[in-house]
């Protein structure tokens, strides 16, 4: 198989003072996830956090 570049770049933005969103890497199986956070709800950050961790 070809190679594949990859990057990833999140940003907090003006209105939050935290960043809640996360993304999971896999260059073995070519997986890559994507997971936006659940801005301003209770515990967003931990929706996406446990998305990319339980998914792959």
């Amino acid at each position: 198989m070809p190679a594949i570049r990859t990057g990833h770049l999140s940003v907090t933005g003006n209105f939050r003072e935290n960043n809640e969103d996360s993304c999971y890497l896999d260059t073995q199986q070519r997986l890559f996830i994507v997971a936006d956070g659940m801005g301003g709800q209770s515990a967003g950050e931990k929706a996406s956090a446990l998305a990319v961790e339980l998914i792959p």
